[in-house]
């Protein structure tokens, strides 16, 4: 079809396009009218990915505008979700999540000893037991949170937690 120009009112419009190679149905993703090039999209359905095909407007045999809706191959299907089931993995996270910020706020401690705790608890996990700190498990951190006031767990273990301890009573200096 020879003539044949395309507007910016005309992008994504549904058509139906021969050619000699045959029919192609799909949107019309841009054009280019000087050098007489189309780009249509069409949907794969099969793999929810999107096909693009050139085409020489001089190729083109028949054009008939569909009037129908562009869907969006990137939602969300419908799908038969178990709403008991996401409402009982919602509240388990809530439940983890709680138990997990009763161990990471102190309760009745110092400024200074929530500060040791949230340094510690960058590189090693720690826990609140009291007014101690709990590194690893196995050591505690007694208070007033000096390097003495290590105990606990393996030699080595302990030597890390005095070694980081000493770092950071540095650092609040």
């Amino acid at each position: 079809m020879s003539g044949l120009v395309f507007s910016e009112n005309d992008l994504d419009k549904y058509l139906k396009i021969e050619t000699k190679e045959g029919i192609l149905e799909g949107w019309l993703f841009t054009f280019d009218n000087q050098t007489k090039l189309i780009i249509v999209e069409s949907p794969d359905e099969r793999t929810e990915k999107k096909d693009y095909t050139f085409i020489k407007m001089d190729s083109i045999l028949n054009l008939k505008w569909v009037d129908k809706l562009k869907k969006n191959l990137f939602s969300i299907k419908n799908t038969n979700t178990n709403q008991k089931k996401i409402q009982s993995r919602l509240q388990n996270t809530i439940r983890e999540f709680d138990q997990k910020a009763k161990n990471i706020y102190g309760k009745n401690v110092t400024v200074k000893a929530q500060k040791i705790f949230d340094s510690l608890n960058k590189t090693m996990d720690c826990s609140w037991e009291n007014s101690s700190i709990v590194v690893l498990q196995e050591v505690y951190v007694n208070s007033p949170y000096s390097v003495d006031d290590v105990v606990g767990g393996s030699e080595q273990t302990n030597n890390r937690v005095k070694l980081v301890l000493s770092r950071i009573l540095n650092k609040l200096k």
